[in-house]
């Protein structure tokens, strides 16, 4: 009896471990895998060992939509050799950041509001990261391949931005609706990308969302078959790289290292202004962002462009359904729609709208749409307030540590004598670099 038993239970083992096989042997290629494991990758994002000129940046990457990686691009900058965590809690220690509490990036995810010095205590033992505008005093020392110096594309900044991290961090596969310039300050980074005309072939979501709602860890081939179909692109930035990202590219990124990057997103625009780089006698091989102006209103503009149509159309349909999975767009009326529609294109029919009107409109016309656009999100706020009864944000969610220890003597300068020592020693360590760069402009 007990020999059977044996028998039947060794017999069962068999089964299910034919029937493992046989699952292992059905599964697409990449499946439960990470991203990139489904084919082999086409080859490398191109790197160029110099920094083009303007002219041509514009005309061999922006107008085809090219990514390109321009290695060592800030190489001996100030940035590189000074953003040490001693730095930037000396210089921006005070500075409230936003933190994302996790690696493993999870859209409309749990983050908080806390001052940087707190953030450098915690962030090499906690799952967390900054991802917020980078602060004006980085602002000002910060600089960005010369490529970009003219043309137009520094008038059309919408946002600046600073990731940083411990390394590990793991972003969800999605789209930017903003031309991009990302640079890696310390750290390296690895890229999965793919060509912007297989955002819908991979998931339908990215239409509504602009990000895939898989993980990029397991990768499921059998919710994302297309997937299998989809040629991929690696690039590598390492420290003093730089990369302009075409908007609609396709990526994934990973970080490794203590990781910061700081990108420039400027909003994609009408005519490239040539004359004004013809008239320059010399091309800066660095361009400051001290005194840059940012103009935020300028992304209202993508709620229209996100819809454009090869035809050269965007249909206002399409905006509409785009924009319906938006908790502000039950609260957008037949009337704030053709007040939008006016601003851009007056003499519109009301159905469809140039791309050229878009990419075109004026500074004051993306302000007041952007305005109108404000007071609905505030209404649907408001809303929100009224029905749950709680805050939206709550910024003392995640307090890690107690306020006596936010308030420690390592983090208070202590008098003035101090102060003035270290506000010296930054200016000792700024004339040092102003020489090495000497060869950049300031906007």
């Amino acid at each position: 009896m007990a020999t059977m038993k044996r028998i039947l239970l060794l017999s069962n083992l068999l089964v299910l471990i034919i029937a493992d096989m046989e699952s292992e042997r059905a599964a697409p290629p990449g499946h439960m895998l990470p991203i990139g494991s489904h084919r082999p990758m086409e080859g490398h994002i191109k790197r160029l060992s110099e920094i083009p000129d303007p002219i041509t940046f514009y005309e061999e990457y922006v107008l085809p939509k090219q990514p390109v990686v321009m290695e060592g691009a800030l190489r001996d900058t100030f940035p590189i050799s000074n953003w040490t965590d001693e730095y930037f809690r000396d210089v921006i220690g005070n500075e409230e950041v936003t933190v994302e509490l996790m690696k493993k990036e999870v859209r409309k995810g749990p983050g908080t509001a806390m001052k940087m010095k707190k953030f450098l205590k915690q962030y090499n033992d906690k799952l967390m990261y900054v991802v917020d505008a980078l602060p004006a005093q980085l602002r000002e020392e910060m600089l960005l391949p010369g490529c970009i110096a003219c043309g137009g594309i520094m008038d059309n900044v919408a946002v600046v931005y600073m990731w940083f991290s411990s390394g590990g961090t793991k972003s969800v596969l999605h789209t930017d609706s903003l031309e991009n310039m990302h640079c890696v300050v310390d750290g390296r980074k690895e890229f999965v990308m793919i060509p912007p005309q297989y955002t819908e072939v991979i998931g339908p979501e990215w239409m509504y969302q602009g990000y895939y709602n898989m993980d990029v860890e397991k990768v499921n081939m059998t919710q994302y078959p297309k997937m299998a179909d989809v040629p991929w692109y690696r690039a590598i930035i390492n420290k003093g790289d730089c990369m302009y990202l075409p908007f609609h590219w396709i990526h994934h990124v990973y970080s490794e290292g203590r990781n910061l990057g700081v990108n420039m997103w400027w909003v994609p625009f009408r005519t490239f202004q040539r004359d004004e780089c013809t008239k320059m006698k010399e091309y800066p091989s660095l361009v400051s962002l001290k005194g840059l102006k940012i103009k935020e209103f300028l992304q209202t503009k993508l709620l229209f462009y996100n819809s454009a149509k090869e035809d050269g159309y965007i249909y206002l349909n399409d905006v509409k359904e785009k924009m319906s999975v938006e908790e502000t767009s039950s609260f957008l009326t037949d009337e704030h729609w053709d007040q939008m529609v006016h601003l851009l294109e007056p003499d519109s029919d009301g159905v469809r709208l140039k791309v050229s009107s878009v990419l075109g409109a004026s500074d004051e016309a993306l302000l007041e749409m952007m305005e109108l656009l404000n007071s609905v999100e505030e209404k649907a706020l408001n809303a929100r307030f009224e029905e749950e009864g709680i805050p939206l944000f709550e910024d003392e969610s995640f307090d890690m540590m107690s306020s006596e220890e936010d308030n420690s003597e390592d983090d208070v300068i202590q008098g003035k004598e101090a102060e003035s020592s270290n506000s010296k020693d930054r200016e000792t360590i700024k004339e040092k670099f102003a020489k090495q760069d000497s060869g950049h402009i300031e906007l």
